[in-house]
């Protein structure tokens, strides 16, 4: 008596000689991986350097604050914002110094920082220099984005003509108080103009006694 469990299905021969359809998308798959893994790359980096940025803005607008503040003279404003610079890029004490001096992204160095005071500021730069009013003052640092310049498996360089990496200017404007030498040399230049008004010539009117009332902070 024959059952239907007595009855064997031979194997049908496969075309080209194929004999085991195992790992056939193995192929697939890793190119799949690898495209995915480079793209994850180039979003990680973007990402990443965005955050960085955000952080080096925050260097630039403290060294502008810095600067900003009333101090003797001029030069010791720019003092204070090299030195507020210097302290969060490279002091031992800064989290922020580890980010700008590895090797995936750099700032300038703080002997190298671009600080404007006045007579010349950022107006030809961010203005076009049409503004004769001198107020783009403040601090510019040049980043470098070193971990943009990627070679990615299928996709290529990020950075075809090989140079060293992303790079730009980050700016902080916050414009600038008078320190108190350019107040005392500006009141002693307005007592000099005021003696030669035909007012002056009065006898009420002493020279020796005059006395400079400061209301601006001097």
């Amino acid at each position: 008596m024959e059952t239907k469990w007595s009855k064997q299905v031979l194997p049908q021969p496969r075309p080209f000689g194929i004999k085991n359809s195992r790992g056939q998308i193995t192929i697939d798959f890793l190119f799949a991986f690898i495209i995915a893994l480079g793209i994850f790359v180039v979003l990680f980096s973007m990402t990443f350097t965005l955050s960085v940025v955000e952080m080096v803005q925050y260097i630039t607008f403290s060294s502008a604050r810095a600067h900003l503040a009333g101090n003797l003279t001029m030069n010791d404003q720019v003092q204070a914002a090299r030195s507020k610079y210097k302290q969060l890029t490279s002091g031992n004490n800064s989290p922020l110094s580890s980010l700008v001096n590895g090797g995936w992204f750099s700032v300038s160095n703080p002997q190298s920082l671009d600080i404007r005071s006045g007579p010349q500021d950022f107006s030809n730069d961010l203005a076009g220099g049409d503004d004769k009013r001198r107020v783009f003052m403040g601090v510019s640092t040049i980043f470098q984005a070193k971990l943009l310049n990627n070679n990615v498996a299928f996709l290529g360089a990020t950075d075809p003509e090989g140079e060293d990496g992303f790079k730009t200017r980050i700016n902080a404007i916050l414009i600038r108080e008078p320190s108190q030498k350019e107040c005392l040399d500006w009141y002693e230049k307005r007592r000099e103009q005021m003696a030669q008004l035909p007012a002056a010539k009065a006898p009420y009117y002493v020279p020796e006694k005059y006395i400079a009332i400061e209301d601006n902070g001097c």
